[in-house]
């Protein structure tokens, strides 16, 4: 037996139905966060900068490329710092430090 429902109660009942998909929608994000680990983030962010490496223009030479993929899969600070500068020439000069530096790439 089905109840009847006037436009108002209708209203309210959808209206509820909305909420408890977002709350369901919420949960489910929850929790799919929660499965990916640490490592996941890390790669995540490793290849966002390689491949942000390949689509922007810095000025770097094929050979200068390979070594900055290098560096980002040995310390994944400098693939981290390179995907947060957005002033273009910070960016090219901290590049050009980078790949001047005789420091060894220690993983983080």
């Amino acid at each position: 037996m089905a109840l009847a429902l006037n436009s108002s109660e209708e209203a309210d009942w959808y209206e509820e139905m909305d909420g408890i998909q977002g709350s369901l929608d919420r949960l489910t994000d929850i929790f799919a966060s929660s499965m990916m680990t640490p490592e996941d983030g890390t790669i995540t962010q490793r290849n966002q900068a390689i491949q942000f490496l390949q689509e922007v223009d810095d000025g770097l030479s094929t050979n200068d490329k390979v070594k900055m993929v290098s560096l980002f899969m040995n310390n994944i600070v400098v693939a981290d710092t390179y995907l947060s500068l957005t002033d273009i020439d910070i960016r090219r000069a901290w590049l050009q430090a980078m790949l001047m530096s005789d420091t060894p790439s220690t993983n983080m």
